[in-house]
């Protein structure tokens, strides 16, 4: 059944490792992405399993607007799943 959710063309989210962290080769696309000057428009949601650690990354990307954390299988985290453009 269709959600009735617009997709979000700027969103991308980022999963590594069951949510462990931001690591390997997602970490690498997007530390690109969040770098490249014709990219400034896409916002940036990472899923995290533990909330230890999503507060430890929200602190490192505090300076970052387009930047947040997500609980992984929480209620954020499936809206951000169910609209991202980018998986």
């Amino acid at each position: 059944k269709h959600s009735g959710r617009k997709i979000d063309e700027n969103l991308v989210l980022y999963e590594s490792s069951g949510g462990a962290g931001a690591v390997c080769n997602p970490y690498a696309l997007f530390l690109e992405l969040l770098h490249d000057p014709n990219r400034t428009h896409l916002r940036h949601v990472w899923a995290i399993s533990s909330p230890e650690e999503q507060e430890r990354l929200s602190r490192i990307y505090h300076r970052h607007p387009s930047v947040s954390f997500v609980i992984r299988d929480s209620d954020r985290y499936l809206e951000a799943l169910a609209t991202a453009r980018y998986i």
